[in-house]
């Protein structure tokens, strides 16, 4: 029981990693937060797309009932749980980073 748990928590913070990363990948340079425009938070932006499809990929055939329900949930309600959830973790590790690259230019 805390397997399917598990896998079910990781591929719906995976499935805000790429949400994130699509909101933003449509704005201007100079409406994306600093925060999200320093390379190491870009490189795990890019990589969560990767991750993202190969643990699709092994959920499909793990429990594909499972998939679609999260899928389902994760875009309907990531917005609300999971985006925020990344926005914190972001700007607890990097705001340090992302304020001296704002003062430098």
């Amino acid at each position: 029981m805390l397997v399917p748990v598990l896998i079910s928590l990781g591929f719906l913070l995976l499935l805000g990693l790429i949400m994130i990363k699509g909101s933003y990948e449509r704005l201007n340079s100079r409406e994306i937060p600093k925060l999200y425009q320093l390379p190491t938070v870009k490189q795990i932006l890019k990589l969560s797309i990767f991750l993202f499809v190969t643990y699709a990929g092994f959920f499909i055939f793990y429990n594909w009932k499972l998939f679609l329900l999260l899928l389902i949930v994760g875009i309907l309600t990531a917005r609300f749980t999971t985006v925020i959830f990344w926005d914190i973790v972001f700007s607890a590790i990097f705001a340090k980073t992302a304020s001296q690259q704002c003062n430098k230019s």
